[in-house]
């Protein structure tokens, strides 16, 4: 009561503290007290629906999109949050192909990045089912797709490199061949990733090499 009154009279302000991320169908995941290290309860989200574990990734992704214009607002971001919903959402299976699609062309990488990961995860686990090939297709986009605004982008086509090679098949070769021998690419990362897969592909023992990505290029001029 003395602190609110001591505030007011100095023309003070309480902020708020906005949780992220949250969602109304899961009240019990952050503390509604006063906490100074504010955690989640992460063991609700086990029994969560799929629409409000995907709400709660699509709400952490769009956060790095949107600017705070609010100073009476303290926005208390948790990662780990994501992290275990998406790992439950692997659970979830077929169910949420679907989703994950969609978000390879969200506008955030990190979006990308992890919607990547776990179709990779899924087509370990056998559950692409008949859209393997369709998912394929798209991983292959992201996997080529330019940087933008920032590098870290490229963490994203790396991810779907990763889900392409297990995935394997014409559509991941094709992809490979694409970031190898494209100038787009030369002196990337990339081009080393692509040199593992394909080699993993080819049994070809490019990463032996003293120049793994040279060595690549060559056997691609050779067997076209």
């Amino acid at each position: 009561m003395l602190r609110k009154l001591l505030n007011s009279m100095l023309g003070r302000t309480t902020k708020r503290v906005a949780y992220v991320p949250d969602s109304e169908q899961l009240p019990g995941l952050w503390p509604r007290g006063k906490s100074e290290h504010p955690q989640p309860n992460l063991s609700i989200l086990s029994a969560a629906s799929t629409d409000s574990l995907t709400s709660l990734c699509d709400r952490y992704w769009d956060s790095f999109l949107q600017e705070n214009h609010d100073d009476n607002v303290i926005m208390v971001r948790d990662s780990t949050v994501c992290r275990t919903a998406l790992d439950i959402l692997r659970q979830r299976g077929a169910e949420v192909v679907d989703w994950a699609r969609e978000r390879l062309r969200h506008p955030g990488y990190d979006a990308r990045e992890d919607a990547a990961y776990l179709l990779g995860a899924l087509a370990g686990d056998g559950q692409l089912g008949s859209d393997e090939g369709a998912v394929a297709a798209e991983l292959a986009l992201l996997a080529t797709r330019p940087w933008q605004e920032d590098t870290k982008e490229i963490q994203a086509n790396t991810a779907a490199m990763s889900a392409l090679h297990t995935i394997g098949g014409e559509v991941c070769l094709a992809t490979m061949r694409q970031i190898l021998t494209s100038r787009e690419w030369d002196n990337d990362d990339l081009q080393w990733d692509a040199a593992s897969i394909l080699s993993d592909l080819t049994g070809q023992a490019f990463m032996e090499a003293s120049d793994p990505i040279r060595v690549a290029k060559d056997w691609l001029s050779s067997n076209p």
